[in-house]
């Protein structure tokens, strides 16, 4: 027998696909990531996203807006060995 097709009522202030989501972070959370929430995508960029890439890279070299080895050293962070 077939389960009849019944609406769930929410509550005016609940969001229908909040279900929904939370499965969805539930599955995610399983996994480990770095940072504060989980990346957007984990698939292997595409060639043409690959190509976007290298145009943007050359682009920016062209303009020269690459920052120096010296401008980048003043960003660099020794850590000492706690004795």
């Amino acid at each position: 027998m077939a389960e009849p097709n019944i609406p769930i009522a929410h509550p005016p202030h609940a969001d229908p696909h909040t279900h929904t989501l939370s499965l969805s972070l539930s599955i995610r959370s399983q996994q480990t990531y770095l940072g504060v929430t989980p990346p957007v995508s984990t698939n292997h960029p595409t060639q043409m996203e690959l190509d976007l890439t290298d145009s943007l890279v050359e682009s920016l070299r062209a303009h020269n807006l690459f920052e120096s080895p010296e401008e980048a050293r003043k960003r660099y962070v020794v850590q000492l060995p706690r004795g």
